[in-house]
Order: structure tokens, then C-alpha cells, then sequence
């Protein structure tokens, strides 16, 4: 009886195990299914969606077809559909470059809700640099819509005239819609989709298009005014830079596809390949300006031979790269960018150790366009997410570095024209006493005059020559002489007008210009001049003091003679002072 008992407790106990295996295996398929189902995302319904403009990311699924057989019908079949793995990020997908051609899906719905938010929807592709694209738009097994466009066809053969990839959404209410795109491109394969309305994408491309045309207005003006100022003082400087700010602008507006719009909509092949171009351009002459405004070729040094050396590698890639295939092509454009921001970076460097003060605003600018190069790049890697800063940087930086490029000339022409002051003054002025020579004396002796008969104003001459000055170099030497003269020059310098003229004539002989003096008030001044040299001695470094007089002729222009007569006639006074026993003054 025991044993019967036992014997059935056993069996139940077998029984209820296996009903618990099974309940736990079907809760573990449940549990898989319901977890696959929500991590696959529903479809987007654009009538809930409130904004103007969405990020379908964490919604969009991503196909890899590495040789680009793949066709539509393919894709749509169950077994390839399955190979479609989730891109759940709100970065852009980017791939680089790639041989492989892809395919994004994405499933779109609208309840049937009437409110504000049934609006019409576009499909944006936002990299105006994709080379080939293809559309298509099902409703449940049905294809209602197939467009075939990108950057290597006609731009009128777009489905609206836009720099990127637009696709009009016509959406049925209560039904599912799948979208496909088949992507791709020579050129690095960056593919930012959005989903906007229609209020949303006039809003977004109105301030597009604000933001680009301010910056291409002021990228042409700048060039044509540095080109103009090229024209009127023919510095070479100027040249460069203008030719530098037009390939960076042509550049940018190859790189944003406004270019492929507006000027040259009919040839795709120049539309991909301006971007090479006129990188290579800018790279070309970002080196020839910095040499020229580093004055690299002044110094001899094997910096400026290596400056020189990548400028001919560049120029011989720039003319090579038109045939090139795209790819190559492409690849090397930013190869010589890396190669001409390091030439730059030398260049800098060379500039900095031979203390060019421009060295710096260079480093600058060029800085600045690294870094909207960065944000750039980041972008098209998928490192940071497509938005304003990383659409807008490059330009950006690229607006600074013009900006801090036109400082550095400016710059540039403050000491260019400080040393043409300072070498005209080092031409007009006596080494030794700091006094204008002669040369300047004669040029502003005329222009006093002429001023002086127009306005019918006195202007008077004074000569002034120091007594027995060879015995002084004869006894002391030539240096004690020197140093006579240099007090001299103070003595009388010091006890002149702001408006008077004082200049060494030659040797111990010096003039002083008096305009809108008579022959009276010049005479008094004259001994004035005269007491102060014969009453204060000369106290030297090399001998102490030394007593010393002078001798001044001193003359007042007539109505109807020349400036060389009233010179000669100052020179005959002094002439006749140094008769009359010298230490004295002698009027005409």
C-alpha cells in the first residue's frame, strides 16, 4: 500500500516537472518574440509627428550590397529584407569611401487624425555629393512612386530644384508606406535624411540659402576688392590672397551643390570634379600667398626651397587630377590639403624664427580653417551628428580665417609702409646730429617759398657755420668733432620754433628756415643763437670743455627774386661775418 503510494507520488511529480518545462519554454518563445518586436520600431506616423523637421535615425534600417547587384525586386523579397540591420542612431550613416552600393529602408504611416499636422512630408537627402540615388516609395506591395537622380546626372532631372535630394511623400491616410533608397558614390558616401514638411523645408532652405549667400557675397567682395588693390599698388600679396578667397569660394559653392544649381546645372561631370579642382587650387595658393606675405623668399633658407617644392608638386597634381579616376582623384585633393597644411605649418614655423610679426595671424587663420575642416570630417564620419554647426562650420571657419588673413595684410602693409617712413626719413635726416640734411632742406626750402609768394608772407634764412671747427678736429680728432657737433645740433634745436626749419647744410655748416619771419625778428633770433654758443661752453667726454663761437649770415626774401638768390645772399652775410672777425651776426 506504501509502496502503490509512492509509486504515484513519483509519476505525478514527472508530470508536473514536464508541465513546468514546457510552460517555461513557451514563456521563453514568447518573451523572444515580444522582446524581437520591440526592437523592431514601428513605423514613423507623420501625423503625430509635431516638428516641422525629423530625424527618422532611430528608425531607419541599412542594407550593405558590396557589389551592387542587388535590384529592386531583390530587395523587397523576404530573405533579403531580412538582412536589413537597424541604424537606431540620429548620426548620419557615413561609409566613407566605398565600392559598395546601399540600401535604406524606412516604413511610414499617417492615422487617420484630422489635425494641423496632416501636412505634406519631403524626403531629404542632405549631401549634395552623392552621386547616385534612386527612390522608391511602396504602399503595401504596391510601387507608387520611382525617382532616379543624384550628383552624376542633370540637375533638372531632380524632383524639386534643390542643392540636396528632395522627394515629394505622397501618403495615403490608415496605410503603410515603405520607403527605399539605393545609394551610391565615388566620393566619400554621407547620407543625412530628414523627414520635412513643407513649411519646414521653405524654413530650413530659406535660412540656408540666407547664410550661404551672405557668406559667398562676402567671399566676392572681398576678392574683388584685394584684386582692385592688386590693380592700384601692384603688391603681389594682394593677388594671391584674392586668388586664394576665389578657390576657397568656388570651392564651397561646388561642396554645398550650389554651384551644380546655379551655374553649371547641364555638366555633372565638371559638378564632381570642381571640388577637386579647386581644392587643389586653394591648397596652391594658400602656399604661394604665405610665401610671398612670409617673405620666404628673401631669407634663402631651405624652407622657402621646400615651400617652392610643394608648390610644384601641388600645381602638377592640380592639372593631373582632371583625369585622374574620381576616386583617386578625390583622395588625392585631400592629401594635398594634409600636404599643404604642413608646408603651412613649416612655413609658420620659419616665419616665427625669422621674427616676421605676420607669422602669428597665420597660425590663426589657418587654425581656424582646420577646425571647420574638423567639423566637417566629423560629419562625414559620423562623429558628430548633422546639424548647423557641422553643415555651417567650414564656411565658418573658413569666413575667420579670410578674416584673419586680411588682418595679417594689413598687418603686413603697416610695416611695410613704417619702413618706408622710417627709410625716407633715414634719407632726409643727417646720421650723425638727427637734423634734416640738406636734401631736405632744398625740397621744403622751394615749398616754403612758393607759399611765401602766394600768401605774400616774409620768410627768412639764417646760416650757420661754427668758428675755426678744423682746428677742433685737427687737436682732438675726428671723434671729438663728432661729438661737437651732436651738442650743437641739441643747443640750437633747443632754442628754436615748433614751425622753424633747422638742417645741416654740410660739414660744420648748418641752416635755419624761418617761415613767416621778417629780416628783424630773424636777426634777433640769429643772436640769440649766437650768445647761446659763445656763452655756455662745450662740455665733452673726451677733453671737458671747450669754449666755441659761430658765425651767422642772415637774409629775408625779396618780392622778385629766386630761393637760391635768398640763399646766396644769407651765404654772402656769413661770409662777411667771418671777414668782420666772426663770433657775429651779419644781415642782408
Amino acid at each position: 500500500m506504501c509502496y502503490k503510494l509512492k509509486f504515484v507520488t513519483n509519476r505525478t511529480f514527472r508530470a508536473l516537472v514536464c508541465r513546468r518545462i514546457v510552460l517555461i519554454a513557451l514563456f521563453a518563445s514568447v518573451s523572444a518574440h515580444l522582446t524581437a518586436q520591440a526592437d523592431s520600431p514601428p513605423c514613423i506616423d507623420l501625423a503625430k509627428v509635431t516638428a516641422e523637421s525629423y530625424n527618422p535615425g532611430h528608425s531607419l534600417y541599412i542594407l550593405e550590397d558590396p557589389d551592387g547587384v542587388l535590384e529592386i525586386e531583390d530587395v523587397v523579397s523576404p530573405e533579403v529584407d531580412a538582412r536589413f540591420r537597424l541604424h537606431g542612431s540620429r548620426l548620419a550613416p557615413s561609409f566613407s569611401y566605398t565600392r559598395s552600393t546601399y540600401w535604406l529602408r524606412l516604413d511610414l504611416c499617417r492615422s487617420p487624425v484630422e489635425t494641423e499636422a496632416r501636412r505634406s512630408w519631403v524626403l531629404e537627402l542632405g549631401y549634395p555629393l552623392v552621386q547616385d540615388v534612386e527612390f522608391f516609395l511602396f504602399r503595401r506591395e504596391d510601387l507608387i512612386a520611382n525617382t532616379l537622380t543624384g550628383s552624376m546626372r542633370p540637375f533638372t532631372e531632380r524632383p524639386l530644384p534643390s542643392r540636396g535630394f528632395l522627394f515629394p511623400l505622397n501618403l495615403v491616410d490608415g496605410g503603410v508606406h515603405r520607403i527605399y533608397l539605393r545609394v551610391s558614390s565615388e566620393a566619400a558616401l554621407v547620407l543625412p535624411v530628414m523627414l520635412k514638411s513643407h513649411r519646414g523645408l521653405f524654413s530650413s532652405y530659406t535660412l540656408q540659402y540666407w547664410i550661404l549667400g551672405l557668406y559667398f557675397g562676402l567671399v566676392t567682395v572681398i576678392a574683388l576688392y584685394t584684386l582692385v588693390l592688386y590693380l592700384y599698388v601692384r603688391r603681389r600679396t594682394y593677388l594671391y590672397y584674392s586668388l586664394y578667397i576665389t578657390m576657397i569660394g568656388f570651392f564651397h559653392l561646388s561642396l554645398t551643390g550650389i554651384s551644380f544649381q546655379f551655374l553649371w546645372p547641364g555638366q555633372p561631370w565638371w559638378a564632381n570634379r570642381s571640388v577637386i579642382f579647386f581644392i587643389y587650387g586653394a591648397g596652391v595658393m594658400i602656399l604661394v600667398f604665405a610665401r610671398e606675405i612670409l617673405e620666404m623668399k628673401n631669407s634663402r633658407s631651405w624652407q622657402d626651397r621646400f615651400a617652392r617644392g610643394a608648390i610644384y608638386v601641388l600645381a602638377v597634381g592640380w592639372a593631373v587630377s582632371l583625369f585622374l579616376p574620381y576616386t583617386i582623384a578625390m583622395k588625392s585633393s585631400f592629401a594635398a590639403y594634409v600636404v599643404a597644411s604642413m608646408v603651412l605649418l613649416v612655413a609658420v614655423a620659419d616665419g616665427f624664427i625669422r621674427r616676421v610679426v605676420v607669422a602669428r595671424f597665420l597660425i590663426a587663420a589657418w587654425g581656424f580653417m582646420l577646425l571647420g575642416g574638423a567639423l566637417l570630417s566629423a560629419r562625414s564620419f559620423g562623429v558628430l551628428p548633422h546639424n548647423f554647426f557641422t553643415i555651417f562650420g567650414v564656411q565658418l571657419g573658413s569666413v575667420l580665417e579670410i578674416t584673419v588673413l586680411a588682418l595679417a595684410m594689413a598687418e603686413q602693409t603697416r610695416i611695410i609702409n613704417r619702413e618706408r617712413i622710417t627709410a625716407k626719413e633715414e634719407a632726409l635726416t643727417d646720421a650723425l646730429t638727427g637734423l634734416f640734411n640738406r636734401r631736405h632742406f632744398d625740397t621744403l626750402g622751394e615749398k616754403r617759398f612758393d607759399e611765401a609768394r602766394r600768401d605774400n608772407t616774409p620768410l627768412s634764412v639764417i646760416i650757420l657755420d661754427l668758428d675755426h671747427f678744423k682746428a677742433v678736429n685737427d687737436n682732438y680728432g675726428h671723434e671729438t668733432g663728432d661729438e661737437v657737433l651732436r651738442i650743437f645740433a641739441r643747443k640750437i634745436r633747443g632754442h628754436t620754433r615748433t614751425n622753424d626749419h633747422i638742417n645741416r647744410y654740410g660739414g660744420e655748416e648748418f641752416t635755419v628756415l624761418l617761415p613767416g619771419t621778417a629780416l628783424q625778428d630773424a636777426a634777433v633770433m640769429a643772436e640769440n643763437l649766437r650768445r647761446l654758443v659763445a656763452e655756455e661752453p662745450f662740455v665733452l667726454r673726451s677733453v671737458g670743455r671747450l669754449d666755441l663761437t659761430m658765425s651767422l649770415g642772415v637774409a629775408t626774401l625779396d618780392r622778385d627774386e629766386s630761393f637760391a638768390a635768398l640763399l646766396r645772399r644769407a651765404d654772402n652775410a656769413l661770409y662777411r661775418a667771418k671777414e668782420s672777425g666772426r663770433n657775429c651776426v651779419v644781415s642782408d
